[in-house]
């Protein structure tokens, strides 16, 4: 089940790029904080084996989410 929310997360922030965190988890029906776990997994957290498939910008008061290149790549392979 994780797997499906981790790839809809990941689809989401590439149809939508830049995505803001508050939209990913409005538009997925995600709270913050389960979105931030999944993005703790999607992005390149060393500490929790993170997939570095999501880039997160900070930009300004706001975190910005783009997929990364080995997340594009992901993306092509599976679509």
């Amino acid at each position: 089940m994780i797997e499906a929310r981790l790839a809809a997360v990941l689809r989401f922030v590439a149809e939508h790029e830049p995505a803001s965190l508050a939209k990913v988890a409005r538009q997925l029906t995600l709270s913050q904080s389960e979105l931030l776990r999944l993005l703790a997994i999607l992005g390149d957290d060393v500490a929790v084996g993170g997939l570095g498939l999501v880039e997160i910008e900070d930009a300004g008061s706001r975190r910005l989410l783009r997929p990364s290149p080995r997340g594009r790549a992901w993306l092509a392979e599976h679509a």
